[in-house]
């Protein structure tokens, strides 16, 4: 006879139950808790897969599993961290991220959901891999804590995601992904960056910046050097804490000196998907993963996609991140995936089919949209993105931490494209009054990077370049800011509303003769209320005339602002054939001004809008009027001989003789015959009104009211 369960507090113990009279047991121990049945099918694989014990316990007499063993039931379809040994509280442990990457093999084998419980503080200490099927969840409260560099534990850029070095890469074609998760990322080393102080062939010895930081065998150092010279990645093999000297792996390509830079970690996101994964739906918040430019990527991304992604639905919240989130496609071919996987189109090129809902706060970028390439005519690259992004952004759009050494607007945008495909993005974002973002300040490091903008504050609301997109975006920035970086003394402001910028080293943004071609079907409006008006509402960043395409470019800007541009366009915006509208209504002025037209008229003939009074029309041939101003005046010339000419003035407040205009001069009353009546701007605020008696008897034609119109010419 077979009890109906029996209740025990060990798994030793549940192993040591005699099946023969118990095939129920309710196990107690602590964090493993759970209902347990008998099986008693060949469970060898089960058991082998599953060492931890979290849903498999083979029996003392066979602990193979081969006759049976006790299976967890599932029927809550339910497993914790806990039941693999990872406890929340906040304590770390070697090997805890093992473990825990045990519990998610378990889960997806298993189809059962992976349950993180409130207020559990998991430390881990290495990255996780996801796998086809697995579905994360957590109660308020519940966050996952990485406290190491992927790159340091046999990772591959990020804390999780369907990326590996090791293995068949067709494992890493995963779908079916659910996830609703927080990811804390302070407790990840921090970057350090320094000057060299000296170098030989396969050692370097570093500032006093790294004491401290320096772990041998584990940290990476990336160098980063002057023009013309390529980034050189390598380990640290051993290390002299007094004379700070490390020997590297291998030697140096290039010898690091006093021009170079020198920085040591790695280059995490939280969530990283790429090569192949499809159907993934989940919802993340991940806060302080910054980004570092080491080890040949950014990193720092909330949420990574790239290569290959399709089918995904994301909700991301950002904080005091890289980027909050990241898009990207990757020109190439990628013979390591199966004949059947390239059939099926689960390549590493493209990513597409991608919906986000975004909040970035703190962020450097809110968004970033990569594509392949642009040089298919007439519309880029088919099967590249089709996404569709809503982004809020707070205190986004500056490039603090980017190694460059060059100008500071680089990538410094709240939302950044390259070669971006068929996408649509709804953007709504804000600078706070008090916000600054961080600079390094260690000697000589912070001219390396690439800073927030040439005046100190956001680089751009938009920057970048691509094909088939439509933005609609609304920025305000919430007041003057002290200069958040030495050297830089202007107020916290936005550069630019849009800054077509190549901003990528690949596919037609190569190098630095990299030409965006087919800038094509971009349709952008943008609305800024500014207590500091933009530098510019669209530039063009080092890309001279030469490294453009015009020919391939279909480009329709709308800009709706709250001042008066004094500069529309910038002097290196060279694609002249871009449409281009501005609305603008200064503040405590009831009355809008505008324009719209061609980028190369209003470049020529009215790029500043402090002077404008109504809106001009620069979309046909023909002058434009810049203004027409009126006055009057009372006069009476007497009597005027025959063939004599008379003259008096009239002022017109705003007239200008270096300017273009026509001048027109009527009075009232009756005609007078005979006579030709002629005006010109003779002296700034002057116009002088000539009366000219063609007949051979005189004229008295009594006072009269003179009405004199000056108009304004381009």
């Amino acid at each position: 006879m077979t009890s109906p369960v029996e209740s025990v507090s060990t798994r030793l113990a549940m192993a040591a139950l005699a099946t023969s009279s118990t095939v129920s047991a309710l196990l107690t121990e602590t964090g493993r808790e759970g209902h347990f049945l008998w099986d008693a099918s060949n469970l060898t694989a089960k058991v082998t897969a599953d060492p931890l014990q979290i849903g498999f316990v083979a029996p003392t007499v066979d602990p193979t599993g081969s006759t049976g063993a006790w299976r967890r039931s599932l029927k809550l379809a339910r497993v914790y961290p806990e039941m693999a040994g990872v406890i929340g509280d906040d304590i770390g442990r070697v090997g805890a991220y093992q473990n825990m990457q045990r519990l998610l093999d378990f889960a997806a084998r298993e189809r059962t959901i992976v349950h993180m419980s409130a207020g559990g503080l998991y430390r881990l200490d290495g990255p996780l891999v996801t796998r086809s099927n697995l579905w994360l969840e957590s109660e308020p409260g519940a966050v996952l804590r990485p406290t190491e560099w992927s790159a340091y534990a046999s990772g591959d850029g990020q804390f999780l995601g369907n990326v590996f070095t090791d293995g068949d890469p067709n494992l890493q074609v995963q779908s079916g992904i659910r996830f609703d998760i927080e990811i804390d990322g302070s407790l990840i080393p921090r970057a350090t960056f320094g000057i060299p102080v000296s170098a030989t062939s396969n050692t370097i010895t570093l500032p006093a910046a790294f004491d401290g930081k320096i772990r041998p065998g584990v940290s990476q150092l990336t160098v980063f050097g002057p023009t013309g010279i390529s980034r050189q990645d390598r380990r640290i093999l051993t290390w002299n804490a007094g004379t700070r000297t490390a020997t590297i792996n291998g030697v140096w390509d290039n010898i690091p000196g006093p021009t170079y830079l020198v920085g040591e970690g790695g280059n995490d996101n939280a969530v990283g998907f790429a090569r192949g994964a499809y159907d993934i739906i989940g919802r993340v918040r991940a806060y302080d993963f910054p980004a570092t430019w080491l080890l040949g990527g950014s990193g720092g991304k909330a949420v990574n996609m790239e290569r290959g992604c399709r089918n995904f639905d994301i909700t991301v919240q950002g904080e005091r991140c890289g980027w909050a989130a990241f898009v990207q496609g990757t020109p190439g071919t990628f013979p390591d995936y199966s004949p059947e996987n390239q059939a099926k189109g689960n390549n590493r090129e493209w990513s597409r089919d991608i919906r986000l809902s975004v909040y970035a706060k703190d962020c450097e970028c809110a968004l970033g949209i990569y594509g392949i390439t642009s040089d298919m005519d007439p519309s880029g690259y088919g099967d590249d993105s089709f996404l569709y992004a809503r982004v809020q952004s707070r205190n986004c759009g500056h490039a603090t931490s980017r190694p460059l050494s060059s100008n500071r607007d680089v990538k410094s945008g709240v939302i950044v494209l390259a070669e971006a495909s068929n996408f649509s993005i709804d953007l709504d974002s804000v600078t706070d009054f008090d916000f600054n973002p961080v600079w390094p300040t260690a000697s000589g490091v912070s001219a390396w990077f690439a800073g927030a903008g040439l005046s100190g504050g956001i680089g751009a609301v938009i920057q970048g370049w691509g094909n088939n997109g439509s933005i609609r975006a609304r920025h305000t920035d919430s007041g003057v800011k002290a200069p958040p970086e030495p050297g830089v003394s202007t107020a916290f402001k936005c550069d630019a509303l849009y800054n077509v910028d190549r901003a990528r080293a690949m596919g037609d943004d190569a190098g630095p003769t990299g030409v965006p071609k087919n800038v094509f079907n971009l349709d952008m409006e943008i609305a800024h209320i500014g207590v500091q008006p933009a530098n510019g509402l669209v530039w063009q960043r080092g890309i001279g005339s030469s490294n453009i395409d015009p020919a391939g470019l279909s480009m329709n800007l709308k800009f709706i602002i709250d001042y008066a541009a004094t500069t529309i366009i910038g002097t290196n915006f060279a694609y002249n054939n871009a449409d281009i509208s501005v609305l603008a209504r200064p503040a405590g002025n009831q009355r809008a001004r505008g324009l719209y037209g061609s980028a190369a008229r209003i470049k020529s003939e009215m790029n500043n809008l402090a002077s404008a009074d109504g809106f001009y029309n620069l979309r046909g041939s023909g002058s434009l009027v810049l203004s027409v101003l009126t006055a009057t005046a009372v006069y009476d010339v007497g009597t005027v001989n025959g063939g004599v000419e008379k003259s008096f003035i009239v002022t017109v407040p705003g007239v200008n003789p270096s300017t273009k205009v026509f001048v027109q001069a009527t009075y009232n009353g009756a005609r007078i015959t005979g006579v030709n009546i002629e005006a010109s701007v003779t002296a700034a605020d002057t116009v002088t009104v000539y009366f000219f008696n063609a007949t051979g008897s005189a004229k008295t034609p009594a006072a009269r009211t003179w009405s004199v119109t000056v108009t304004t010419m381009a």
